[in-house]
């Protein structure tokens, strides 16, 4: 036989491994941006309810906070299987903060918090900080946006409510 003969065959050949790999390839990258995708909604979902709990422990109930923290939980707990390390480091910290917080609401009533203060930022600030900062490094892996504008953001809110969260 001749070479002739072995061209189309070796040009098929080639066509179906390299398409198979590129398809293993896309595979890959179209798995990986769904769990980016997914981190994002999380991280939202979690910022969002941390930002939302100084209203729920001033001005709710004891039922409506136990709600509100278990739903909290539940974020962390799937975070802690999505997210990377850097990030699960961070809310660990929040999750101290929060937990603190709902217990001396519970424990010891409105009176357990402060007006605000916006010299001296509360635990939850701080960890909320370090959270959202590591949260944005990983979605968008590098970003113009300094601890310290997270942190006056952070801090606007809760001055803006008007209770300062031990």
């Amino acid at each position: 036989m001749a070479i002739a003969n072995w061209i189309p065959v070796l040009v098929t050949l080639v066509g179906l491994v390299g398409g198979a790999i590129i398809y293993q390839i896309q595979k890959a990258t179209d798995r990986k941006n769904q769990i980016r995708q997914e981190r994002r909604e999380l991280y939202r979902k979690l910022v969002v309810a941390v930002r939302e709990l100084p209203r729920v422990l001033v001005y709710e109930d004891d039922e409506k906070i136990g709600r509100e923290h278990a739903a909290f939980s539940a974020l962390l707990g799937e975070l802690l299987v999505c997210a990377p390390d850097n990030v699960v480091e961070g809310c660990g910290s929040l999750e101290d903060a929060v937990d603190d917080a709902v217990i001396a609401r519970l424990e010891g009533g409105v009176s357990a918090f402060s007006k605000s203060d916006e010299n001296h930022p509360s635990k939850i600030e701080l960890a909320l900080e370090k959270a959202v900062y590591e949260m944005r490094l990983d979605t968008f892996g590098d970003s113009k946006i300094t601890k310290q504008m997270i942190a006056a953001m952070i801090s606007g809110f809760e001055i803006s409510i008007g209770v300062r969260i031990p």
